[in-house]
C-alpha cells in the first residue's frame, strides 16, 4: 500500500492511527494491518484483531497517545486532559460537561451515534487546543449532532467532515471567542454557527468543499451576526455554501466552481460589506451550476475589483446582491469570464 506515493505499513502508523483524514467504514479512525489493510479500531478478521482503543471513560486519567472510545450517557470531565483521539458511539443522546478542564488531543474526534452529543464547557477555563507539532484538528461526525460548545484556541487548521452535524457553540458561562490560527476547513455536512453575542467562532480563513460531497457542504450562522472574523478570506470549491445572519463583515471571497450538488452560493443576509480591493473572485468549470453571491453588499474599498475568470461555463458569476455602496465608488470588472 502506498500513502501519496510513499509505501505504509503498520509500523508506519502513529499511536495505532493511519492519520486524522483516514476514516474506516464511518465508525472510526482507521488503523491498519500488514496482512488485511485498512480496518476499524478493535474489529476482528478471521482470527485477527486490529489495535483496540486504549480506554472508555475519557473523565479518567488519560495518556496523549491513546485512543478513547466513550459510550456513556453523561460525564462530567474536571482537570486538564490529554489524549490522541477521541470517539463517542453511544446508542443515546450524550452530554459531556468541561469543569476548568483544557483538552488536548492530538488527532481530533470521530463520532458514530445517531443522536445529540455535546460537549459543553461550564465556563472559558476549559478550552479544545491540538497537540504540539499537530498542524491539524480532526472532527468526524458520522451521524446526528455533534455541539461543540468550549473555546477552540492554538495553532492549528480545524478540518470537519463526516455527514453529520456539527453545531460549534460557546460555554455556558464567561464565553470566550475561539483564537486558533489556522484555516477552517469544512469538507462535508451542515456547520452551523451557534456563538453567543460578540463571540468569534471562526478566528481564520474558510474553505468550503462541496466537490466530493454526497449532499452539499453549507456553512451557516445562527441567531448572531459577527461569528466569522471580519479579516476571513472565504474559498467555496463546489457546491458549497455560507449563510449569514445580520451585518457581517469579510475579507474577500472566492468561487471555484468544479460542480456539486447544488449552485455555490453566498447568501448575505441583512448585508455584506467586503473589505479587500480584490473582493471576489470566480472561475466557473460546471455547466449545470453558476456560483451567486444574494442579498445585499457593499464594498468597503473605493476601487474594487472583482474577477471572473474564463472557465469551461458560460456564465461565471451571479451577483444577485443589491450593491448599496454611495459616493463615489469605482466598481472593475476584470478577467474574461461572464458576470
Amino acid at each position: 500500500q502506498n500513502v501519496n506515493g510513499t509505501p505504509f505499513t503498520a509500523a508506519s502508523m502513529t499511536n495505532n492511527i493511519v492519520g486524522g483524514w483516514a476514516i474506516a467504514d464511518g465508525s472510526t479512525f482507521a488503523t491498519y494491518s500488514d496482512q488485511w489493510g485498512l480496518s476499524q479500531m478493535g474489529v476482528g478478521y478471521y482470527g485477527y484483531t486490529a489495535p483496540g482503543f486504549t480506554g472508555t471513560d475519557i473523565s479518567l486519567t488519560t495518556v496523549a497517545t491513546g485512543n478513547y472510545n466513550d459510550g456513556a450517557a453523561t460525564r462530567t470531565i474536571a482537570g486538564a486532559h490529554s489524549a490522541y483521539t477521541w470517539r463517542f458511539s453511544a446508542g443515546t443522546t450524550q452530554v459531556y460537561t468541561f469543569n476548568g478542564a483544557p483538552i488536548t488531543l492530538g488527532v481530533g474526534i470521530v463520532t458514530n451515534n445517531g443522536n445529540a452529543i455535546t460537549l459543553q464547557s461550564s465556563d472559558d477555563t476549559s478550552w479544545l487546543t491540538a497537540a504540539a507539532g499537530s498542524p491539524d484538528l480532526y472532527v468526524y461526525s458520522n451521524q446526528g449532532t455533534l455541539n461543540i460548545n468550549m473555546r477552540l484556541t492554538g495553532a492549528f487548521n480545524l478540518v470537519r467532515s463526516g455527514g453529520g452535524a456539527l453545531v460549534l457553540g460557546s460555554s455556558t458561562a464567561n464565553a470566550a471567542s475561539n483564537t486558533f490560527t489556522g484555516t477552517s476547513y469544512f469538507l462535508q455536512g451542515t456547520t452551523t454557527l451557534s456563538g453567543a453575542s460578540g463571540m468569534v467562532i471562526i478566528p481564520g480563513d474558510i474553505v468550503i468543499s462541496g466537490v466530493n460531497s454526497g449532499t452539499n457542504t453549507a456553512l451557516t450562522m445562527a441567531t448572531n451576526a459577527g461569528q466569522i472574523a471580519p479579516t476571513s478570506n472565504i474559498t467555496i470549491n463546489g457546491g458549497g455554501t455560507l449563510t449569514m445572519t445580520g451585518t457581517n463583515t469579510l475579507n474577500s471571497i472566492t468561487f471555484n466552481n468544479e460542480g456539486g450538488q447544488a449552485a455555490p452560493t453566498v447568501a448575505t443576509s441583512t448585508l455584506l460589506v467586503l473589505s479587500s480591493a480584490n473582493p471576489v473572485t470566480s472561475v466557473n468549470q460546471s455547466q449545470v451550476t453558476t456560483p451567486v453571491i444574494s442579498g445585499a453588499l457593499q464594498f468597503s474599498n473605493t476601487s474594487p475589483v472583482i474577477t471572473v475568470n474564463a472557465g469551461l461555463a458560460d456564465t461565471g458569476l451571479t451577483i444577485s446582491a443589491i450593491v448599496s455602496n454611495g459616493g463615489n465608488l469605482s466598481l472593475t470588472k476584470a478577467g474574461s469570464g461572464m458576470l
